[in-house]
């Protein structure tokens, strides 16, 4: 058996999938079976246009995620975007521009427009050798329940937020190596009178991943990663410097089962080293998991989740180790009937001041595609945060209703 020709497009596919995480996912393949209710695009040249509309209905009961005097609203989201797929006979180009607004029928000031743009390719160099890359950015607004939000009741916080990752494949039969580098910027407005260019930073690093093979479908791998966090302004107004930088160590495994279980999970061992000598070292446990797993032709079930530090500023902390698991199923009722449900908890862990937040979340879908083109679509989502800041916790509930129109 040729392996490299068959490990190929397994580990072409785990890349790309992280790409597609980090912003630049599109649509349905160009040239996968399309069912009576798959939108078919729109064909020009060697592309195919995948334009999207979401129309909704929104109540929200807890608008500023608090813990008393809670305030619920309707909100009417508007939910535009374009994909653009490539079909290339080698090579492969995507785009996506999007964007996501709200509007509050009493809280206006909670009112926001957000709009991204991604793009992402790949460059087959020879059978062997892949050369692929994306960016994306964007202007999108922080969230009430975000941990380190700070603004004020009358205005929310935007995030101006750029990057992008170039990655080089070289597969040697059964071993293969990739190369990752990677950059991303977040600038943060100024809501009020908070001033919060204390939390503007950078981050640029690499990783480099050696992989073996096992089987055509099962690639595992030993990865190091290096990352640096950089402040735009430093020290900060508490006299601190934030600046860290990050390594990473892990094992794990690439898994590609057709009709089974695709993706990929890893644990290891993270360190934060900050630049400030009046914080300390941080160690963590780091692991990663993205996984989906088809029980029956009809049913999807994934896995996901993640846990490394986080940027904060959150009053003395030192750090803030995020730990996140998501399972989420979803199930063809009938062909034109898909419902689904997902359960998530995330835990923040700020080192350095007695706080801990943690936040369960359950929520439940439902689709009805009228035809390929349209979709009435339904959900609910419960939020509840437990923290050792009164203040900070908080139960919400979401409940959406709008239609889909797909071309």
């Amino acid at each position: 058996m040729n392996v490299r020709r068959t490990a190929r497009p397994l580990v072409a596919a785990t890349f790309i999938s992280s790409l597609c995480a980090s912003g630049a996912a599109l649509g349905q393949q160009v040239g996968a079976d399309v069912g009576p209710y798959d939108p078919i695009g729109v064909r020009a040249g060697q592309f195919f246009i995948f334009p999207t509309l979401g129309v909704f209905g929104v109540y929200n009961d807890n608008v500023f995620a608090t813990n008393e005097d809670e305030e619920g609203d309707f909100i009417f989201n508007l939910q535009p975007q374009v994909a653009a797929e490539s079909n290339f006979s080698r090579h492969a180009l995507n785009l996506r521009v999007g964007s996501d607004l709200a509007f509050h029928a009493t809280e206006s000031d909670e009112n926001y427009e957000d709009f991204f743009g991604a793009a992402d390719g790949r460059l087959d160099i020879t059978r062997n050798s892949i050369l692929t890359a994306g960016v994306n950015g964007g202007r999108f607004h922080e969230g009430r329940d975000d941990p380190e939000d700070v603004a004020p009741a009358d205005e929310l916080t935007m995030i101006w937020r750029y990057g992008g990752q170039l990655s080089f494949l070289q597969l040697f039969n059964r071993f293969n190596v990739r190369v990752t580098g990677r950059a991303q910027s977040n600038d943060y407005s100024d809501p009020g009178d908070v001033d919060n260019d204390d939390r503007d930073y950078y981050t640029y690093g690499g990783a480099l991943r050696l992989g073996y093979f096992i089987s055509p479908r099962i690639n595992l791998f030993t990865q190091g990663a290096y990352d640096f966090e950089r402040r735009f302004e430093t020290p900060d107004d508490q006299g601190f410097d934030r600046d860290n930088d990050t390594w990473t160590a892990s094992v794990g495994a690439e898994v590609d089962l057709t009709e089974l279980l695709v993706g990929e999970f890893s644990f290891g061992f993270v360190q934060e080293r900050p630049k400030d000598d009046a914080f300390d070292t941080q160690n963590g446990f780091a692991y990663g998991v993205d996984l989906t797993w088809l029980p029956t032709l009809l049913t999807t079930v994934t896995l996901g989740g993640n846990g490394g530090f986080e940027p904060t500023t959150t009053d003395d902390a030192e750090a803030r180790f995020r730990n996140t698991v998501a399972l989420g199923v979803d199930h063809e009722l009938l062909r034109n009937v898909l419902i689904g449900a997902e359960v998530a908890y995330l835990r923040d862990d700020f080192d350095g001041i007695s706080r801990t937040d943690n936040t369960f979340e359950a929520g439940a879908s439902a689709s009805y595609l009228i035809n390929r083109n349209l979709s009435i679509d339904a959900g609910y989502r419960f939020t509840d945060r437990r923290s050792d800041v009164d203040t900070e916790e908080f139960t919400r509930n979401v409940f959406r209703l709008g239609v889909t129109g797909r071309l």
